[in-house]
This record gives structure tokens, C-alpha cells and sequence, in this order.
């Protein structure tokens, strides 16, 4: 969400996505970077794919409920 939260979910307080009840286990900038980070400095990891996951899959409405506790402003 972070790439989102400066433009329209700040500004309306929504999420917008066409994704119903769906749910995502949503991934942390820096848990993205600190993989890449371990991945870059060895080649043990060279030629593999790797998909990363957040640790826990909710859906837009629970992932609403927790940026609405950390901003201190309701987003739906």
C-alpha cells in the first residue's frame, strides 16, 4: 500500500481495487528488499524464482482495518 497511500487512498480514504472478498498475503517493502539483499550476495540463489508471500492472506477490508489503526483515519 505504500506505493498507493500518497495519492488516492489518502486523499479518499479507500482502497480500489476490483478484488471483492479476495484475500493477498501482502508483503513488506523491506522484507522485499532485505531477500533481495541476501539473494544478490550469494549465487546460491542464481537461476531460482522465488514468489514472497506475506505471513498472513487478508482481504482489502481487514487490510483496511489495520493502515486505519496505524494512520488514525478510517479507510475503507
Amino acid at each position: 500500500f505504500h506505493t498507493f497511500w500518497a495519492g488516492p487512498i489518502e486523499a479518499a480514504g479507500l482502497i480500489r481495487v476490483p478484488a471483492g472478498e479476495a484475500r493477498s498475503a501482502f508483503v513488506d517493502a523491506g522484507d522485499i528488499a532485505a531477500a533481495a539483499a541476501v539473494a544478490l550476495r550469494s549465487e546460491a540463489f542464481d537461476g531460482q524464482a522465488f514468489s514472497l508471500t506475506g505471513p498472513e492472506a487478508l482481504s482489502y477490508g481487514e487490510a483496511a482495518a489495520v493502515l486505519s489503526r496505524h494512520a488514525g483515519k478510517e479507510i475503507r
